[in-house]
């Protein structure tokens, strides 16, 4: 796993019965993020060359608030990494690009 912190839950992650339960004490959250459009024009479907197909597995890390994705579709470069992380101001929370 490209998340070190969820080796806790590799073993059981491909079994039928898995279920991710999401405590408020924990510090990681686990996500798959699908790409469903292009902002700021959301009729914007297909771009040549880019591809919607995959998916982002995403960890948030609640202390930190940083968020860490990887890309993934079988067709597609392997290990694209997006990393996401909050930049402290006084007017509201935003993530920027890293």
């Amino acid at each position: 796993s490209f998340f070190p912190a969820f080796r806790q839950h590799r073993s059981r992650f491909d079994c039928n019965d898995f279920k991710y339960r999401l405590s408020m004490s924990d510090k990681y959250i686990f996500m798959r993020w699908k790409e469903r459009f292009v902002v700021p024009n959301y009729k914007l479907s297909r771009i040549s060359g880019a591809s919607y197909d995959g998916f982002y597995y995403v960890c948030y890390d609640r202390e930190e608030a940083s968020i860490t994705g990887y890309y993934f579709h079988r067709d597609s470069d392997h290990y694209q990494c997006l990393k996401l992380a909050h930049t402290k101001q006084t007017s509201f929370a935003h993530f920027e690009l890293a």
